[in-house]
């Protein structure tokens, strides 16, 4: 059975191709669609549905983990250890002076 709207509604595999096709057009794949220019949205839609119709009839889930998978190994690769862990904080309890009515 090929993709079908109910597969774009699993909010999962929406965010998978979005995320695919974000890196495909040459923006950060982690971008939030929402703050995208308005040109940005209509080539992530134009593109966006030319990956779904070019997904094969079966198989097209693991077709699309496939692709979201290279492009997160990448994404991983390329991330520097601050941006992955977090930072030391300082956990030192200072007393302030606070100044009490008599």
């Amino acid at each position: 059975m090929p993709f079908t709207k109910t597969d774009f509604d699993n909010i999962e595999t929406r965010t998978k191709i979005i995320t695919i096709i974000n890196d495909r057009i040459g923006i950060y794949p982690l971008t939030k669609i929402s703050t995208l220019t308005t040109r940005q949205k209509l080539t992530v839609n134009v593109k966006m549905n030319e990956y779904i119709n070019q997904l094969p009839d079966v198989l097209y889930l693991e077709q699309i983990d496939n692709d979201f998978n290279f492009v997160m190994s990448d994404v991983f690769e390329k991330m520097k250890p601050e941006e992955m862990f977090i930072p030391l904080i300082n956990t030192d309890v200072v007393l302030l002076e606070k100044e009490v009515p008599v």
